[in-house]
């Protein structure tokens, strides 16, 4: 485990587009995150919510510079990167939601024999 990316993560994948907006590339960061804990079950994440294993740290930061970079493909881009209908997230490609689905898969769940 790792702690939460920080903004220092995503602005130099985004800083030749001019974006610079710290407090905004945290907002976003931390909505990323909320959105794959809940993807996960919160598998791959800390139980205090700070922490979160690699692999997942990587998902966040990329999806973040995936949005900043490109914020026609959010589903909702006049509201801001990051909004979408419930149980969407357009900002994570296809390997990265595949690497969340993996995390998901690992879930406990009622009745689930390991």
């Amino acid at each position: 485990m790792q702690p939460l990316p920080e903004p220092g993560a995503v602005l130099p994948l985004v800083r030749s587009a001019g974006i610079a907006d710290e407090a905004a590339v945290r907002r976003m960061l931390g909505l990323a995150a909320d959105a794959a804990r809940t993807l996960t079950g919160g598998v791959g994440f800390g139980a205090d919510g700070a922490s979160v294993e690699p692999e997942i740290a990587g998902v966040l930061v990329r999806s973040v510079a995936r949005s900043l970079l490109n914020p026609e493909l959010s589903t909702a881009a006049a509201a801001g990167s990051f909004s979408a209908s419930p149980g969407a997230f357009a900002d994570w490609s296809d390997a990265d939601f595949v690497l969340l689905e993996r995390y998901r898969a690992r879930r406990p769940g009622p009745g689930r024999v390991d």
